[in-house]
């Protein structure tokens, strides 16, 4: 039986702890022995647990130059006998880089969830930024990327070879849902059956423009309500900017079923500044959900229609895209959902575990 180690360094809920849960306990039904070291800032160890995943807590939180963390991460990496550590994300990487030297040598996989260096850095931050990215990319023996944008980037920068280089989509599994359950979702949330709901997904953080989605809802000609799921650092800000504004704009904080939620809702809204390859997006097609979204490489890559891209920080581009799908009928509104989900039908993850496996396979011999 083949062992995996992955390693996160945040259990909060994101992409990839969204990944790994999607996935993990399909690769576990597959006959693979699948640990995780994951940080104790967030939900994922419990729910991981409630797969029948094993979990362990590591550290890797508490700075990005904490000179004990490549210490701990490597003790726990022997302490657990893998046959293959599996890192997600540039945090979990960079310290398993600087692990590596002090353990044997064990083959190992750096998935990019997203690009550290394309946050806006500017000046001697993107310079780090961008040698920690190669240092966790010279440090591993194949690059898995969910957005073929990034791995592209990162082999026109010389981090990564193309024979070391593979793009495997992020797992998301398609929905159907019926009128009935729209109704009695909405009924449960305080929703009347005759309004149009604007939903977005994301953590409250300066990346995903939410700042931008209040304002463009503030702009908008049409009556709406919209929910904002997730919490953060700038929920106290984003409730008083929405307050200032004078918007009917929900704010649920985190919810674990999500998934349940979506035919609740007419139109999903990604304002962000830069994306990998955002999965409430994925999710969100996947439900059958009309989508608008900021031009993010991830977000373009995800949508492909062009129609359905505002430029990012432009809210009153983003406004109107909104009014515009508001007065649409349900009936047409659903035959662009259904568009979407058509675009997203191959990434279930059983095929997309069938696809790691074989990453699995290539690395360990």
């Amino acid at each position: 039986m083949m062992r995996i180690l992955n390693v996160i360094a945040s259990g909060a809920i994101g992409g990839g702890s969204t990944h790994l849960l999607k996935l993990l306990p399909v690769l576990a039904r597959q006959g693979v022995n699948i640990r995780v070291l994951v940080g104790s800032d967030g939900p994922l160890t419990e729910l991981l647990r409630n797969h029948g995943i094993e979990t362990e807590y590591v550290n890797l939180m508490r700075s990005r130059i904490d000179p004990w963390a490549p210490f701990n991460l490597a003790r726990q990496i022997k302490k657990n006998n893998t046959d293959i550590v599996h890192y997600h994300g540039t945090r979990a990487a960079f310290f398993g880089a600087l692990a590596r030297p002090l353990m044997p040598k064990i083959p190992s996989i750096y998935t990019v969830h997203g690009l550290s260096y394309s946050q806006r850095h500017k000046g001697i931050k993107r310079k780090l930024a961008l040698l920690a990215e190669r240092i966790c990319c010279a440090n591993v023996d194949e690059i898995i990327s969910v957005s073929k944008h990034d791995r592209d980037d990162l082999v026109r920068r010389g981090f990564i070879l193309n024979n070391h280089a593979t793009t495997i989509a992020n797992p998301v599994e398609v929905k159907s849902f019926t009128a009935d359950s729209r109704q009695k979702i909405r009924a449960k949330i305080g929703i009347a059956p005759d309004e149009f709901v604007v939903v977005t997904v994301a953590r409250l953080v300066e990346q995903k423009g939410l700042d931008i989605l209040i304002r463009a809802i503030s702009k908008c000609n049409s009556l709406m309500k919209c929910i904002i799921i997730g919490d953060g650092p700038l929920r106290s800000k984003l409730i008083e900017q929405a307050t200032a504004e004078n918007i009917n704009i929900i704010f649920m904080g985190e919810r674990n079923d999500v998934d349940k939620l979506w035919p609740a809702f007419d139109l999903f809204v990604l304002s962000s500044r830069w994306e990998g390859e955002p999965i409430a997006l994925l999710e969100a097609m996947a439900a059958g959900i009309p989508c608008i979204c900021t031009a993010t490489a991830g977000a373009k890559s995800a949508l492909g229609d062009q129609s359905q891209i505002v430029p990012i920080d432009d809210y009153i581009s983003l406004a109107a895209y909104i009014d515009k799908v508001a007065c649409l009928t349900f009936a047409l509104r659903k035959l662009m959902g259904n568009k979407l989900q058509e675009r997203i039908k191959n990434r279930s993850p059983e095929k997309i575990a069938a696809k790691m496996l074989e990453i699995y396979k290539k690395v360990k011999n």
